[in-house]
């Protein structure tokens, strides 16, 4: 009949796997849906531990279903339906893991993980045969050195599946910030769980649950681990990812604008909009002429404060101008306060760009300007 239960047990909870996989929430979910699933799994599977440490006294946990409760029907049902559940949360959270272990890697990563599993099953099997076998229920543990060596084996596989956690480089600076937290927590949960007495009480009413819950528990422990250091070691960068994806945004933008945009008047206002939002500038303003005239015109603008007046020069003979348009590329300036040709209270640091027609050469000249010192470097 224990055994029949198992077989039952394992058809039911593999008949599942599809149907998880398969369903919408999980399937179409992006990163941080899946690491939402993941804290959500976690947090459920620690409130059930609590549950079974009420509901059960401590020795029948440690020693089987024989107080009071547990030795009822009603604590055989509730044992049972608790095992189901955990054995379901055991199953979302590998397959959620899978998603992520696997974003964006080749064939040789999907064979790691299916190495996993096939250890994983050899060690369910291998739990089961050792309760058969001896009538007792064996103790199940990763780190005991029953089995030895199938147990060094899953440490290993896990680890190098652990390690993988690329899709951390495609978060943006706040959702990194945001995850932080639940990771930290989830950290500390499953470490709670891996030593809690509550964890071995699923033996008493199947060892297949048990010990897929000890394989999932330590793959989804070093997850995070790794996971979270990686956010940890990314987060330095994430503000330069985010600049970058705000970069082609802003450039999709403008290329919409002049296709859509028939006068010029809004399509500088356009440019000098972006340029600010791109570059995040304290004052932007665009210099424009027409038919190679000696001087420009201020067609656009945006926070020109009274102290810059004196950088806003009209004649293409200007110093700054002059060089702009002698040497066909953009100049930056990150000390305005050293420079000879600056008369007034002009401090900060400053980027022209030349606009320049194919038919007409220059045509104009785009500044932006920020009040503090090296504000802008050359990929800008």
């Amino acid at each position: 009949m224990t055994i029949l239960k198992e077989i039952i047990i394992i058809i039911l909870l593999s008949s599942l796997i599809p149907i998880i996989k398969n369903h919408k929430y999980i399937r179409d979910s992006g990163i941080t849906g899946k690491l939402k699933i993941l804290f959500l799994c976690a947090i459920t599977m620690f409130s059930i531990y609590l549950i079974i440490k009420i509901i059960f006294s401590p020795q029948e946990i440690e020693h089987g279903l024989t107080g009071p409760v547990g030795s009822s029907f009603l604590g055989t049902v509730i044992l049972g339906i608790i095992s189901l559940i955990i054995g379901l949360l055991c199953i979302v959270t590998i397959l959620i893991l899978y998603e992520l272990i696997l974003f964006r890697r080749k064939r040789f990563f999907i064979n790691n993980f299916k190495v996993l599993i096939l250890l994983s099953i050899i060690y369910i099997f291998s739990i089961n045969y050792m309760g058969f076998s001896s009538g007792k229920i064996p103790k199940i543990s990763l780190a005991s050195d029953h089995i030895f060596i199938i147990n060094v084996l899953i440490f290993i596989s896990i680890q190098v599946n652990a390690l993988k956690s690329s899709w951390v480089a495609f978060l943006n600076r706040k959702q990194k910030l945001v995850s932080i937290f639940p990771l930290l927590v989830m950290i500390v949960l499953i470490a709670i769980m891996l030593n809690h007495s509550a964890k071995n009480s699923l033996t008493h009413f199947s060892l297949s649950i048990c010990s897929l819950q000890e394989v999932t528990l330590y793959l989804f422990w070093c997850y995070v681990i790794f996971s979270f250091l990686n956010i940890l070691i990314h987060l330095p960068s994430a503000g330069l990812f985010d600049k970058k994806v705000k970069q082609l945004s802003s450039l999709h933008q403008f290329s919409g604008s002049v296709a859509s945009v028939l006068e010029t008047d809004k399509l500088f206002e356009e440019i000098v909009n972006l340029t600010y939002d791109i570059t995040n500038s304290d004052s932007i303003w665009l210099l424009f002429r027409k038919n190679e005239s000696r001087f420009f015109t201020l067609d656009a603008s945006k926070n020109l404060l009274s102290e810059d007046k004196n950088l806003v020069n009209l004649d293409s003979e200007w110093y700054l101008n002059d060089k702009i348009i002698q040497s066909k590329s953009s100049l930056i300036i990150n000390e305005l306060e050293r420079e000879s040709f600056i008369k007034g209270i002009s401090r900060g640091s400053i980027i022209g760009i030349p606009l320049i027609s194919s038919k007409l050469g220059i045509i104009g000249i785009l500044y932006a300007k920020k009040n503090n010192n090296y504000g802008y470097s050359e990929d800008e």
